[in-house]
């Protein structure tokens, strides 16, 4: 499988800022990414409104495939280890591991995934995304909006 694999802040910065909107393509979203979303959400993190509607907006604006949670990455995430230290985050690792192993290129703002390229992954933030690099929300204001019902509020602090 060939395109790209947005990770969780990349598809909430795009979808809540229609001027990051994902130039290229072919995109794929993780049910990962709809995992960390509904969890954020229930510890008030993060409000989307209604996540499975988010889901399927997500899906729909962004011209993704869902990409579902296989064995065969969960398998992946071993190998990650002996090529960096493992990233803090258990969902970036997760998502890291499957594009991987579906060969996708990981679109994230996360400078700290960039230790992975020894395991030959390819991570871009700001080439397919139109703009500048788009900020991660632990380091953005907080922003919201409400173009959409399913809009996006982000806390201020970490995401």
């Amino acid at each position: 499988m060939n395109g790209y694999l947005l990770d969780t802040n990349v598809a909430l910065l795009s979808l809540a800022r229609p001027e990051k909107a994902i130039e290229q393509g072919p995109n794929v979203l993780s049910a990962v990414s709809y995992w960390e979303v509904v969890l954020k959400s229930m510890k008030g993190k993060l409000d989307v409104g209604e996540p499975r509607v988010w889901w399927t907006d997500a899906l729909h604006q962004l011209a993704a495939t869902p990409l579902p949670l296989r064995p065969d990455h969960v398998g992946r995430l071993g190998q990650l280890a002996k090529v960096a230290t493992l990233h803090a985050d258990p969902f970036d690792r997760i998502l890291i591991a499957q594009a991987l192993e579906e060969d996708l290129d990981l679109v994230s703002a996360d400078a700290e995934l960039d230790a992975y390229a020894g395991a030959g992954l390819r991570v871009f933030g700001k080439s397919p995304i139109r703009g500048s690099r788009p900020c991660l929300p632990s380091t953005c204001s907080a922003f919201e909006t409400s173009h959409h019902p399913s809009s996006v509020r982000l806390a201020k602090g970490k995401f």
